[in-house]
Order: C-alpha cells, then sequence, then structure tokens
C-alpha cells in the first residue's frame, strides 16, 4: 500500500531537490503540507498536484495557507477581551538569607 503522507525527506527526493529547499517552500507557504503534532508531512496527492499545476498558480499554493489570529500584547487588551492568563507571573525577589549565607560570593 502507499503511503498518503510523505516526510519532507522523501518529498524532496521525489522532486529532485533539497531537503532544506523543501523546508523553505514549506516555510513561505508555497508547498502544500500538514503538520502533525511538530512533525511536518507532505499529502502525496497535493504534492503531484502542485507539481502538475501552471507556474504561478495561486489556487494550489495558497491552498495550505492558515488563517492568521491577530496577537493581543498588551495586558488592558488581554483583560478587555477575556483572555488574561489565571496564572500570575512570579517575582523571583531576593534569594533566602540561607541561601546567601552560604554563597561563596557573599
Amino acid at each position: 500500500m502507499d503511503r498518503l503522507m510523505l516526510r519532507p525527506s522523501e518529498a524532496a527526493e521525489l522532486l529532485g531537490i533539497g531537503r532544506t529547499k523543501v523546508y523553505e517552500l514549506i516555510r513561505a507557504n508555497q508547498l502544500p503540507h500538514r503538520r502533525v503534532g511538530k512533525s511536518i508531512r507532505v499529502p502525496f496527492a497535493q504534492l503531484r498536484a502542485w507539481v502538475e499545476a501552471p507556474a504561478g498558480s495561486e489556487q494550489i499554493q495558497n491552498a495550505q495557507r492558515p488563517t492568521k489570529q491577530p496577537a493581543v500584547s498588551s495586558g488592558a487588551a488581554r483583560q478587555a477581551t477575556g483572555t488574561e492568563s489565571p496564572i500570575r507571573s512570579v517575582s523571583r525577589g531576593s534569594r533566602s538569607k540561607r541561601a546567601e549565607a552560604s554563597s561563596p560570593y557573599g
């Protein structure tokens, strides 16, 4: 049985290009791909369609482009949108007196 998904190195071998170039194409969303956990896989059928598509065909190139959500960076914006984290950052503060007493550095 033929596999439906290829590793980037296998896709590179089939395409006759380097593995690094395949990762560049994936990073630029020019090569169809899927993420499975932390792994990247290239669907064989979509790879074939990508190869057979006319050069510059936006339909195939943009097929895998994910929609990006706007990043929320300020605390006020997070509170306004209700995305404030329930976990507060912990200040490291000064070291304990015991650690200071046993430190050879003073």
